[in-house]
């Protein structure tokens, strides 16, 4: 009886309520593949509140898929990380591949996709196929 009052208030308080309240319902349940015991992250993959929410809702081997599939995210979108524009758009791009909310404070939503819709037609643009 008394281990079912605390999981209530252990999921809406923490400043990581979204995390937490995945931690504390079913902490082995993946949120992209939805198997219940995934093996979990060791430690959090990317620093602050995102690490831990992925720590606390992707089991590793989805991580493991993402860290494949962000090679190829990165060469297709041609992200260049010396310009500022480039983090959130692969941000954007792991939330999806990931099946996790959008940021809550990810304010550059809208530049995020202004900006990446020009990068696949002028991929398809300047092919070679103009000769």
């Amino acid at each position: 009886m008394t281990a079912s009052p605390p999981a209530p208030p252990t999921a809406g308080s923490g400043p990581g309520s979204v995390a937490g309240s995945a931690a504390a319902g079913n902490p082995n349940h993946c949120v992209r593949c939805g198997r219940a015991g995934a093996p979990r992250l060791p430690r959090p993959p990317l620093p602050g509140a995102a690490g831990r929410e992925v720590q606390a809702r992707v089991c590793a081997d989805c991580w493991g898929e993402w860290t494949r599939a962000e090679v190829m995210v990165i060469n297709e979108l041609r992200l260049n990380f010396m310009d500022p524009a480039s983090q959130p758009i692969l941000d954007r791009q792991m939330r999806e591949f990931l099946h996790l909310q959008p940021a809550a404070g990810a304010a550059p939503a809208g530049s995020t996709a202004a900006a990446q819709s020009p990068e696949p037609a002028e991929a398809a643009g300047p092919a070679k196929p103009a000769e």
